[in-house]
This record gives C-alpha cells, sequence and structure tokens, in this order.
C-alpha cells in the first residue's frame, strides 16, 4: 500500500485519533459525466475514499453521499445528495467529510464560501484522498481550502471557455452540433486518413415523411392532429418509438436543421448555413415556423381549447387591445374590449355570430376566387440581403484576425450588423408568410369542412386581425361596415363592402 504524507491545514493537533472514540465520516462523490450511466467513476472514488478512511486512525465509515451525472460548476444544476448532506451536517450529524478532492463538493464561490462557513461552526474538517485534512476551526484550513477551491474554479471557468468557443467555431462552420440522431438523417462515419469524419445525410422515408407534415399543417391541420394519424399509421420515430407527441413534432418542424441551418443557443439565432442537406427549403420551413409560432400565440384558453371561430384574431379600434370573448347562457356570445379602467374610451363589444358569419362568408368567397391562395410571389428581398449581410461579416471577420480592425472597431460593427440580421430575418419569416400556398380545392374542403382547427389554421395563414370599431351613437343593430379586416398581405378590406 502506497505511503501518503498528509497536507494537514490546521492545529497539528487537530489530526490526532480522537479520545473519546472514533469520528465518523460522512461520504461524498461525485462525476459531472456518465454517459452510459455505468456509475463506474463514483464507484471508483467511493472506494478509494473508504480505503482512505480505514487507514486513518481515529476516523470509520458513515453514509456515503452520491450525486452521479451532475455537474457542481453548472448553477442550474440540482445536487439532491449534496444538499441532503448540508441538511445532516446543519443537524449535527456530521463533523468530518471524505471526498476525493475539494472540486467534488463545490465549485462555485458562493456555495464555497457557504460551505466554509457551515464547517466553521461545526468545528469540522474534510479529508481527501490526497491525504490533505482541511481543519475548519483554524483560519489556515478555511484559508487554504478556500486557495484551492479558486484554483479549481479558475480552472473549470478556463475549460467552459475552451468548450464554448469550440461550439461556437462549429456553428459558425456550419458543422452539426452531436447529440441524438435527428429524424429524417442517418449518420455516416468515413476514416479518411488518420481521422473518424462524420457527416448526415438525408434519410429518404423520414424526410418525406416530414415534408408531408409540413405540408397538411401549411394546409390547415393541426400539429396534435397529424402526430396522431402518425400515431395510428405506426409510424416509427428516430428512435424506433410508436409514439409521436404533437408538442414534440412541432418542436421539430421549426428547428432550423430541416431547412439545412446551424443555428446556436436558440432557434432564433441561426449563424449560418448547415454541412448537411435541407429537407424543405428554407423559405417553406420559414413560412411553416410562422405559421406554427402565429398558431401558438393564438391559443388564448386554457388547456388550448379555443371555442371560437374568432378567439385571439378580433381587436378593438380604439385602443388596440385584443379583444377577448364573453360566453353566456342568458344573452349572446360577444366580443369585448379587455381593456381594464379607463384606459379605452369606448370599450368596443360586437356580438360574435354576426361577425362569425361574415367572416365565413368572406373567407370562402376568397378562396374560390382564386385557384391558389398566393399573397406575394418572387424571390425574398430579405433573404437577398441576409446573403449580402452574412458576407460582409465574414469580411470584417477576416479583417479582424489580419489586424485592419482594432477589437473595439470590431465589436461595434458586429453588434450592428447583428441586430441589422434579426431584424432581416423577422422580415424575411413575415415574406415567406405572404407566400404561403393554399391549394384551392383543399382550402375549400377544409374551410367548409366546420373543423374549429383546421379553420382557425387557414384564418391563420390569411388574416393577420380584425378591426372592430364602436358604434356611432345608440344601440344599433348590427353594421358589418365597423368590421375592418387585415389580410396577410398587408391589404386592407372593410368586410361590409367586400
Amino acid at each position: 500500500m502506497r505511503t501518503i504524507m498528509p497536507a494537514i491545514y490546521g492545529p497539528t493537533a487537530s489530526y490526532t485519533p480522537h479520545m473519546s472514540g472514533d469520528v465518523p465520516v460522512a461520504v461524498y462523490v461525485r462525476i459531472s459525466y456518465d454517459r452510459y450511466g455505468k456509475r463506474h467513476g463514483v464507484s471508483d472514488q467511493t472506494s478509494d475514499v473508504i480505503d482512505l478512511i480505514e487507514r486513518t486512525p481515529g476516523l470509520v465509515l458513515g453514509e456515503v453521499y452520491e450525486d452521479n451525472d451532475i455537474s457542481a460548476f453548472n448553477k442550474d444544476a440540482e445536487r439532491p445528495e449534496y444538499n441532503r448532506l448540508i441538511r445532516d451536517i446543519r443537524a449535527g450529524r456530521w463533523t468530518a467529510v471524505g471526498c476525493v478532492r475539494g472540486s467534488r463538493l463545490v465549485r462555485q464561490r458562493l456555495q464555497r464560501a457557504e460551505f466554509i462557513d457551515l464547517m466553521e461552526s461545526v468545528h469540522g474538517k474534510v479529508y481527501t484522498t490526497d491525504g490533505t485534512v482541511y481543519d475548519f476551526a483554524s483560519e489556515v484550513g478555511r484559508g487554504q481550502f478556500d486557495s484551492d477551491g479558486v484554483k479549481d474554479t479558475n480552472e473549470s471557468e478556463k475549460i467552459s471557455a475552451r468548450v464554448t468557443r469550440a461550439h461556437v467555431r462549429m456553428a459558425n462552420q456550419g458543422r452539426f452540433a452531436g447529440g441524438k440522431r435527428p429524424y429524417g438523417y442517418q449518420r455516416k462515419r468515413e476514416i479518411i486518413g488518420d481521422e473518424i469524419v462524420v457527416t448526415w445525410l438525408i434519410q429518404p422515408q423520414e424526410a418525406e415523411i416530414l415534408r408531408e407534415v409540413a405540408r397538411r399543417v401549411m394546409r390547415g391541420e393541426s400539429v396534435h392532429a397529424v402526430a396522431m394519424d402518425l400515431n395510428r399509421r405506426g409510424v416509427p420515430t428516430a428512435q424506433g418509438r410508436k409514439w409521436w407527441d404533437g408538442p414534440v413534432l412541432g418542436r421539430m418542424l421549426v428547428r432550423p436543421g430541416i431547412a439545412g441551418l446551424r443555428s446556436f443557443k436558440g432557434y432564433d439565432n441561426i449563424v449560418a448555413p448547415g454541412d448537411w442537406e435541407p429537407i424543405l427549403p428554407v423559405e417553406e420551413w420559414q413560412a411553416l415556423k410562422a405559421t406554427i409560432e402565429e398558431r401558438a400565440a393564438r391559443r388564448i384558453v386554457p388547456g388550448n381549447e379555443v371555442k371560437q371561430l374568432l378567439a385571439g384574431f378580433m381587436v378593438c379600434a380604439t385602443c388596440g387591445t385584443r379583444m377577448r370573448s364573453s360566453v353566456s347562457s342568458r344573452r349572446p356570445d360577444a366580443f369585448r374590449c379587455s381593456v381594464i379602467g379607463d384606459s379605452c374610451a369606448t370599450k368596443v363589444h360586437v356580438p360574435a355570430r354576426p361577425v362569425e358569419d361574415l367572416l365565413t362568408d368572406l373567407i370562402a368567397r376568397r378562396l374560390r376566387e382564386y385557384a391558389e391562395y398566393t399573397a406575394e410571389e418572387g424571390p425574398s428581398t430579405s433573404a437577398a440581403k441576409l446573403a449580402e449581410l452574412a458576407s460582409r461579416m465574414d469580411r470584417l471577420a477576416g479583417m479582424w484576425a489580419r489586424g485592419e480592425l482594432s477589437d473595439e472597431a470590431y465589436g461595434s460593427a458586429h453588434r450592428a450588423a447583428e441586430t441589422e440580421r434579426n431584424d432581416l430575418r423577422r422580415q424575411a419569416e413575415q415574406e415567406a408568410l405572404r407566400r404561403v400556398v393554399l391549394p384551392g380545392p383543399d382550402a375549400i374542403a377544409a374551410w367548409e369542412s366546420g373543423d374549429l382547427m383546421r379553420r382557425r389554421s387557414i384564418l391563420t395563414l390569411l388574416v393577420d386581425q380584425i378591426v372592430v370599431a364602436p358604434t356611432r351613437s345608440g344601440r344599433k343593430p348590427f353594421d358589418p361596415n365597423r368590421v375592418t379586416v387585415h389580410w396577410r398581405q398587408h391589404e386592407t378590406d372593410a368586410a361590409g363592402q367586400d
């Protein structure tokens, strides 16, 4: 057995066996990443700490606290066994803790300070497998634990920065982020020279399923209904399961990856074209994403059980606030301005049924008028500007790398370009939505089917909002001229005059 010369931080006498009996030691083990859940790392740590306790006079094994596959550096990570250990120390159960090294216990600065204060209050010690003993009753022991912890924290921050830079570099190069196989793609590994090269190829059958789902959603079907149909047909997921979940399918459809785009820290932050083939054209995906997000924004009833066709579309002309539906068994359903107090001068309200009948006829006529509803044709001006902006940002980066731009000048120019890029992306999504093509017969059939969610999906594609003006004076019959429809292509029709 190897001999360890202990480093004792605190009075020398603190390391002698307790005359009143052996000291029970709480063992804490943790490993940040256990990919396969085999617990090999924490098992090895436990064995090492128990070996330390058994060969140290005056110490006996207490209880083992194990946090497997949990980072101590991540502030959002919950460590249940560490928290239980802290509660037990506060309760007076332990005054001694054994671990491989102090960084297994704490890595965050604030948490380390709290641990030092707690151990000082119980005159506790920490024993590590390299022979170090921290005596928290001594200012030397407390200072050394803090000093060693600062080194560990700084090292973690350096590693985190390197990893972040590597991920940013991968994103800017358009490389796949890693993780589980995305639906619609298959992994191909090749050995080129001394390197294993991974490429992602389209999986034809799954890609066709995604294209079918996209077409159906754009034609008015809800994502949930399409998911249930996939389940009835027994279509397997990427992991081979036989059950599709509506929200999961929706997230899959709004991910930039299916359009061959690489995002970083959020689906809206697209940084580069991906190094894989797209399943959907970019502009079709932008329209699909905008449609799904627009539908989600209009789900205003708890449980997503929208009960009225026009709920979420109605707007008060006086104050611009969205109108809420009012349902009563004693009077007809209505839409009323949702402003509370005196902020709106007129508090517009309108009966729901006449407006719904008006819009039902108006949409049906509009769909029949065009064999295909196309709000806008031609290339996307925003898409062209985005491509030019990407080239400009690349040139900026090159000038900075060659030393032709200072850090300050590059930072200022880069921030301005990012702001412009975000604005252009929003414009591109709106342009894509206005280019949505609805096959006439399918859209008319969906509208006349009477299915509420399919009709609302078509409304979302065609209508931006329905503005209701106040009545002129007194209680009068419904006046259709009070209703103005704002179409997606930014035309404005007075509903009563269409």
